[in-house]
């Protein structure tokens, strides 16, 4: 079930009944807002962004084998992230 907080701010902008379906679609997953691990993640998702996200994809098969592609290339290089702290 959404946490009350959520189901509110649903409720502002939807109908209940639209608000209540939507949040029931939704799945939470509670991270810490700070930490190293949230700037390599970031990284990450920019270099998916840059090298696969460009255009359009015009279908789910299509994305996962962008996106395969894009981990195996990664992961043979030994690609890393230099964080300097």
């Amino acid at each position: 079930m959404p946490s009350p907080l959520t189901a509110c701010s649903l409720h502002d902008a939807y109908k209940p009944s639209e608000a209540l379906r939507i949040a029931r679609r939704l799945e939470f997953h509670h991270t810490p807002t700070h930490g190293i691990w949230l700037n390599m993640a970031e990284t990450e998702l920019s270099v998916l962004s840059n090298q696969c996200l460009k255009g359009r994809i015009d279908d789910e098969k299509t994305l996962r084998c962008q996106i395969g592609d894009l981990e195996a290339g990664r992961n043979e290089t030994g690609a890393t992230i230099d964080w300097p702290f």
